[in-house]
């Protein structure tokens, strides 16, 4: 790219031009991307700043990202940051890239009304990462109370960083946990975006997907429920009579899922779409007495 192309207008025309021509999806959303950044500005405030300079320091920083867009790396890792619940969550690639598809996840936990009349409800986020999760939930509702387990240690430290970026800690408590092995506190729910991915299915993948973002946080064995069927008696024995379990899953998997919950004796198992419209969110609950779990 030419450095005299300094300003935001010509910038954006050359980046997504390069974008495109390396094969990147969405190439000027991701050349805005940058050139907001850069200029701390909305994007859609772009169009007033076009005939902008970037200033020397600018121009060399948005073209060693752009240079890293063009290898295919997230635009989240290569910014720093995403957006989730309109909250700034810090990411790289210690951690999973929150998605548009967890936000319905929070979103269903916000809207569960029977959860909220609980005066301080303890929850656990199980496999927390960036800590996207807990964090959105205590910033929407300050009654609340989190414990937000990681086995990774490098995931934890993110985490930890977004949750004191937030004001949250120490109401988001960090900490080291292979799913709910290392939480002993009788819970009010658990809220988890578990890994997935089938193994056989890693491969295909896309290359920011498969070569950037950590494979434990997706790769869930042959099925893909080699983790939620691990969480699941452990979130049966921690949660409270009539406790709360919220999971993000596969799009295919709601059926086995609901036989693994069924098995695993919870109750009022629901099934709720992404906004594309796919199977995506569990909500369901311990028996809230022993005639409720011998029905």
């Amino acid at each position: 790219m030419n450095d005299a192309a300094d300003t935001v207008s010509a910038f954006l025309s050359a980046l997504s031009n390069r974008f495109s021509a390396a094969g990147i999806e969405s190439p000027r959303l991701h050349a805005e991307l940058l050139l907001s950044d850069a200029l701390r500005c909305p994007r859609l405030e772009l169009p007033l700043n076009a005939a902008v300079s970037l200033d020397a320091k600018s121009r060399d920083r948005v073209l060693s990202q752009a240079g890293r867009v063009c290898a295919h790396e997230p635009i989240q890792y290569v910014l720093g940051h995403t957006s989730f619940m309109g909250y700034r969550i810090r990411t790289d690639s210690r951690a999973l890239i929150p998605r548009p598809e967890t936000e319905v996840l929070v979103e269903t936990a916000l809207n569960t009304d029977a959860l909220w009349a609980i005066e301080s409800p303890l929850l656990a986020d199980v496999g927390t990462g960036t800590g996207c999760i807990a964090i959105a939930i205590c910033l929407m509702r300050p009654s609340a109370r989190a414990i937000a387990g990681e086995a990774s240690a490098d995931a934890g430290a993110i985490g930890g960083e977004n949750a004191r970026a937030h004001g949250v800690d120490p109401r988001v408590q960090i900490r080291p946990s292979d799913l709910l092995l290392e939480v002993s506190e009788p819970l009010d729910a658990i809220v988890s975006n578990p890994p997935y991915v089938r193994s056989g299915d890693l491969a295909g993948l896309s290359a920011t997907v498969r070569e950037f973002e950590p494979a434990p946080a997706l790769d869930a064995g042959p099925d893909g429920l080699d983790v939620i069927r691990r969480l699941i008696p452990q979130a049966r024995d921690r949660l409270k009579p009539g406790g709360w379990l919220f999971l993000e899953i596969g799009e295919t998997q709601a059926a086995a899922v609901r036989s693994e919950l069924q098995a695993g004796g919870f109750a009022e198992i629901e099934v709720l779409l992404d906004l594309a419209g796919r199977d995506r969110i569990v909500r369901t609950r311990t028996p809230v007495s022993d005639t409720e779990q011998r029905n």
